[in-house]
């Protein structure tokens, strides 16, 4: 259906403003008929039937909040230099929520302990071996201990899909992996570098 919708048409249909046709109630109700038509049982536009038939676009924003963004957006250098104000002369809520942005919260201390390169499946025995130890020495505590284990199975299936995508390879006779970006076309001897 082209611009018009069919509640637009079915609205016009009746109106041709030809004198002697059918009374204004007869017109009403053919009106109301072609648009009831129009509704499923529950009185709701059956698809495609609306004024809108594609419904709101994906993404579009309101006005209201585009025009609260731009006017926050233009005031933001203003409220920005009235907190730090504020929490210069000594409000300690502005003064907390001030630091709290300059500073982030630390969750734990770095920990640090060597680990083997993680490559291959005995570097990664071995890298499990050192947490373990770390642990029973108590230079790392369990729940460090248990993040060290997290980042060894990420490296374990790296290394195996690694490992997978090389068998695959091998046994289609594939020099390079399907996913792998193209390779640059080939220069001929006579063109420049």
């Amino acid at each position: 259906m082209p611009v018009d919708s069919q509640y637009y048409q079915a609205e016009q249909a009746g109106g041709d403003g030809q004198a002697g046709q059918a009374s204004p109630d007869r017109e009403a109700e053919a009106l109301k008929r072609d648009l009831f038509a129009l509704r499923d049982a529950g009185g709701r536009w059956q698809k495609g039937v609306s004024g809108n038939p594609a419904g709101r676009p994906r993404g579009s924003r309101n006005r209201a909040t585009l025009m609260a963004e731009a006017l926050l957006e233009a005031a933001a250098g203003i409220l920005v230099q009235k907190g730090i104000e504020n929490a210069i002369s000594g409000d300690p809520v502005t003064l907390r929520f001030c630091l709290a942005r300059i500073i982030a919260p630390c969750r734990s201390s770095p920990v640090e302990l060597d680990l083997p390169p993680l490559d291959t499946q005995s570097d990664l025995a071995q890298a499990i071996a050192a947490v373990g130890k770390a642990v029973a020495e108590g230079e790392i505590t369990p729940a460090e201990a248990s993040q060290f284990a997290a980042l060894i199975d990420t490296a374990n299936r790296a290394i195996q899909a690694r490992e997978y995508e090389y068998r695959e390879n091998y046994l289609k006779g594939r020099t390079r992996s399907p996913a792998a970006p193209p390779l640059p076309p080939a220069k001929s001897a006579g063109e420049p570098a």
